[in-house]
């Protein structure tokens, strides 16, 4: 299988914490696991767990004029130097994600929230549509590398 490299519009909150509601969805979330896959209409995430939290944000978020690099397959993902085997149980999510990532021309990434997941929980959202220019900000783009 080739390689896709397709590049995705990355957006950060203008205020610390704050972020739109992830809006409807199938709720399948299992504290368990480090990767809980969300599924809405028209868009899609994941929410990782406490202790994979800061270093994924870290890789992903935190800075704004760098582009992050993310090699991502049906098994594991890449972010930078950061690296994660997907377990068993995410596999599945994992392939839907994928296939959800080629089905769209342009993306946007940005963090939105859920009131049915743990208190500061934040969900890393992938839409076809622009976010709010009144609570986020564009910042560096990623480029995606689909194997």
């Amino acid at each position: 299988m080739g390689r896709l490299r397709k590049t995705i519009m990355r957006y950060s909150s203008y205020y610390h914490g704050w972020c739109l509601a992830f809006g409807e969805h199938k709720i399948h979330y299992d504290e368990n696991l480090v990767i809980n896959w969300v599924e809405g209409d028209s868009q899609m995430g994941f929410v990782v767990s406490s202790d994979k939290t800061k270093p994924l944000f870290r890789e992903l978020l935190r800075r704004r004029n760098e582009s992050p690099t993310v090699d991502l397959s049906e098994t594991r993902t890449k972010i930078n130097d950061l690296e994660y085997d997907f377990s068993k149980e995410e596999l599945p999510g994992a392939k839907r994600f994928i296939e959800y990532l080629k089905r769209y021309d342009q993306l946007h990434m940005y963090l939105t929230s859920h009131f049915c997941y743990p208190p500061r929980t934040r969900i890393v959202t992938f839409s076809p549509k622009k976010p709010p220019i009144i609570l986020y900000k564009e910042i560096s783009p990623i480029n995606l590398i689909l194997s």
